[in-house]
């Protein structure tokens, strides 16, 4: 029975991961199709240069999902346009010289490329099946499809003010974060490693802790029952959303709060006027609706590790390819413990 349900699962999976992976593929068909047709009518030395920045986008696509398995989206400009111009020195010299030769051979072909389409692209029948297709398949699964453009020109395009609005509000927060005044009365913390882990996707009705059916939490049992393990059972969240939650769970503002969350303390910053070192390693997106109240807490520790770089809304489409277990942490919390103090606060932010 037990191997039935795991077999119906995996298949589960890999239906759903193959309705994703061929929507994917159909819809950036689509979307190169339709630039080739505009592209057919521009003047040449308009459609050379958009040409060559759509394939130096879809070089820094490949780029960053080989380096990050990530891709070039709101989370990218967000980090560029936070970076100083040392930052972007040392990156050019570490990842973007050694790979010149391969940009300009993709530019190459690129223009190759837009000259084959000016000369023999027609909507042809083959065109026309898939044009029809990419309708119907959107009909069938529109929320692979209407979730943002496949497309590294046109992702850019669509992400840019999408990235001005996320970087604007990130600031608002930081800046309100960094302006609190914190107060310790009395510090006799000891306590070397203090460990907080936030798993966002876990949930009590699912662990046999609190009496589901499934024994998947022994080791959390073995704690409770030996004294060494606190367990709460009376714990109410403040909100519905993770992102919303989050607000309110590293700082002191709560439901009956006058003000903005951040217009309060939070604990990283306790922590750090408490004497303790402060580190973040995360296996959540670096920014983005849903990430840049986590993200502006990970920036008030001393040092922040992140496994991928991604944002919100593409986030999910790169994990389906680039799927990161939470055990991909490990490596980066081995970095972080490797320049410790006496005393050490690690937050580790995982799926």
């Amino acid at each position: 029975m037990v191997r039935a349900i795991k077999m119906g699962a995996m298949l589960a999976h890999g239906i759903e991961l193959a309705v994703i992976v061929s929507s994917f593929i159909l819809k950036l068909l689509f979307e190169s199709i339709v630039m080739a047709i505009v592209l057919n009518k521009l003047p040449k030395y308009v459609a050379v240069p958009v040409v060559a920045v759509a394939a130096l986008l879809f070089a820094a696509d490949l780029l960053l999902f080989r380096q990050y398995g990530s891709i070039f989206d709101e989370a990218a400009i967000n980090l560029i346009l936070d970076t100083n111009i040392w930052e972007i020195r040392e990156f050019v010299f570490m990842h973007i010289l050694p790979i010149v030769t391969g940009l300009l051979l993709t530019v190459a072909m690129a223009v190759a490329s837009q000259k084959f389409a000016k000369e023999h692209l027609r909507l042809s029948v083959p065109t026309a099946v898939v044009v029809c297709g990419f309708f119907a398949y959107a009909a069938l699964f529109p929320y692979h499809f209407f979730g943002g453009a496949c497309a590294p020109l046109l992702r850019t395009i669509v992400s840019l003010p999408q990235s001005v609005l996320e970087i604007a509000e990130y600031r608002e927060t930081y800046d309100n974060l960094s302006a609190q005044n914190i107060v310790i009365d009395e510090n006799n913390s000891t306590i070397p490693y203090i460990v907080l882990i936030v798993g966002e996707s876990t949930s009590r009705n699912h662990m046999g802790i609190y009496g589901w059916h499934n024994p998947n939490t022994p080791f959390a049992e073995k704690h409770v029952a030996d004294g060494s393990m606190l367990m709460f059972d009376d714990v109410v969240s403040p909100q519905s959303e993770t992102s919303l939650v989050f607000q309110k769970l590293l700082s002191f503002s709560n439901n009956e709060s006058a003000d903005k969350w951040y217009k309060y303390g939070n604990l990283i910053d306790v922590m750090k006027k408490a004497g303790y070192r402060t580190l973040w390693v995360s296996n959540q997106e670096t920014s983005g609706i849903y990430g840049n109240v986590a993200r502006a807490y990970a920036n008030r520790c001393d040092k922040k590790f992140f496994t991928a770089i991604k944002n919100s809304s593409t986030g999910a489409l790169v994990d389906e390819y680039v799927i990161e277990h939470d055990e991909k942490i490990l490596p980066l919390l081995d970095r972080a413990l490797a320049d410790v103090a006496e005393k050490n606060f690690i937050v580790l932010h995982i799926m």
